[in-house]
């Protein structure tokens, strides 16, 4: 046994590394914690989850951009955001010629064509099931649908809700992802090269990783189940678990992922992020929406419009005031003003940001 253990201990290791790595493209938010402050992972290659108490939770930030009859497509394998929006660099397809959307695992296609790649596979079900009742709507319905959906996919304190019926279950599931991670890479270690100074028996070491993954993956059923997913959906969460038991070193990263996907960013932001960490974000997205506003078709002013809207319920469901959120920055003495979008400060004589683009923000 000993042989057996020292042999897989190294590809348990980097298959834990692998199962860690997170590669988002555009139009992608990651929420992280380890058990603390969550932060906000903008599009590129992240190293996550080498943790047993890191949490990801992953969005699909890109707004639906469609109007009554057209839908506006972005680069779905973009590896980066750009900083605004622009028109030329959209391309519009008719609504009519879409025909059913149809989604293969975490992309949605139509027609024949790529639309979007999502975060997850839930969050590519959900930007599916819109883009399907979307266009099969009478053309005179679809701006209600929008609204509809834009007014359902931002409530703040639904997203609360949900994390709060989470919330009981997340100690419980990090301490056995703790017990299971210590056996795996302390006690079996150990027990393999150290027999001598740390007499550890392999055969209980093992039992209790065992223990700790089962009891991990049936807090992982009663979790999916509490926070409404099917029993369907729950089930598949615990047997990931049991069948990749390299999954349970790092549970939330893969239970908490596709968890909010039927709410937009912001919301998702009202429910994970500290007050501060959430006003960072609104300001820079609200004066992002400005920019996009002016860059786009005027006939998707409204899908602009919705997008602000829930940047101020968010904002509002954390007890924060727009105002203040986007108030232009402080700036210290021989600085002519910062970049709305990055935040970047530049001396006088400039007036646009070098990295984004945009005019700089003179404070008042």
């Amino acid at each position: 046994m000993y042989a057996l253990v020292a042999e897989i201990l190294p590809w348990i290791l980097a298959f834990h590394v692998l199962d860690g790595l997170a590669q988002t493209r555009r139009g992608q938010l990651l929420f992280v914690s380890a058990g603390g402050r969550v932060r906000v992972l903008r599009p590129g290659l992240h190293l996550l989850g080498l943790w047993p108490l890191d949490e990801v939770v992953a969005v699909y930030d890109l707004p639906l951009l469609a109007s009554s009859g057209r839908l506006f497509l972005v680069d779905p394998w973009a590896r980066s955001d750009p900083p605004v929006i622009e028109g030329e660099r959209l391309e519009a397809v008719s609504l009519a010629s879409l025909g059913v959307p149809e989604r293969e695992g975490r992309k949605v296609k139509a027609a024949g064509r790529l639309l979007a790649v999502a975060p997850t596979t839930e969050a590519a079900e959900a930007h599916r099931a819109d883009l399907s009742a979307l266009a099969a709507a009478p053309e005179e319905e679809r701006p209600g649908l929008l609204a509809a959906r834009a007014a359902g996919r931002s409530d703040p304190d639904a997203a609360r809700a949900l994390r709060a019926r989470q919330r009981p279950f997340l100690l419980p599931v990090r301490v056995l992802a703790t017990l299971a991670w210590m056996g795996t890479f302390v006690l079996l270690p150990l027990g393999v090269w150290a027999p001598l100074r740390a007499p550890v028996p392999l055969g209980a070491a093992l039992a209790c990783v065992a223990a700790a993954v089962v009891a991990e993956a049936a807090l992982a059923f009663a979790m999916l189940r509490a926070c409404g997913a099917e029993r369907r959906r729950a089930a598949a969460g615990a047997l990931h678990l049991l069948l990749y038991p390299v999954a349970a070193l790092h549970p939330l990263v893969h239970l908490s992922r596709g968890l909010y996907a039927r709410f937009d960013a912001p919301a998702v932001a009202a429910a994970l992020l500290a007050p501060e960490d959430l006003r960072v974000l609104a300001s820079r997205e609200i004066r992002r929406v400005a920019f996009a506003r002016a860059a786009t078709p005027p006939e998707l002013a409204a899908v602009w419009d919705a997008r602000e809207r829930s940047l101020e319920r968010a904002l509002a469901a954390a007890g924060l005031d727009r105002a203040a959120a986007v108030a232009p920055p402080r700036l210290g003495p021989g600085l002519a003003g910062a970049c709305p979008l990055c935040g970047a400060r530049f001396r006088d004589g400039f007036d646009r940001c070098s990295d984004c683009g945009v005019p700089l923000e003179r404070a008042p």
